[in-house]
């Protein structure tokens, strides 16, 4: 099985947390990074070095400050070396027809999950066949 590396990106501690915890459920020798503020999460990203390893990014739409659609503005921005390597996964509670909508449109995300993420199947189903 091919070892999983993700960032979590979500305001509340709990969410990151119980989504890490599914997870590491699914692919128990996973690693992580995890962000509470978007601006953190832009900064460290801004210091990988290449090669960076294929990682997903399960980012939480509604946050204060930057939100998601404001941290994937300045995503797209990054190193597009970089940006292969990671493929976005919205996770959020919305279950807004508008917001399903503006991310299925939008180049920058491979996905839309509603959240709690506790389905080990689901996870499954989602990451297992990913190509980068």
């Amino acid at each position: 099985m091919k070892v999983r590396n993700f960032i979590l990106l979500d305001d509340v501690a709990i969410n990151n947390m119980l989504t890490r915890i599914v997870i590491k459920d699914a692919y128990p020798g996973a690693s992580f990074e995890i962000f509470t503020e978007a601006d953190e999460c832009l900064k460290y990203l801004k210091k990988q070095t290449l090669p960076y390893p294929e990682t997903i990014l399960l980012l939480d739409i509604f946050m204060p400050d930057t939100d998601g659609w404001q941290f994937l503005e300045e995503y797209d921005k990054l190193n597009e070396a970089l940006k292969q390597q990671i493929k976005i996964f919205a996770l959020t509670s919305s279950i807004l027809k508008n917001d399903r909508l503006n991310s299925n449109q939008n180049k920058l995300l491979s996905g839309y999950l509603i959240k709690p993420l506790i389905d080990k199947i689901i996870i499954k189903q989602t990451f297992d066949n990913l190509t980068y």
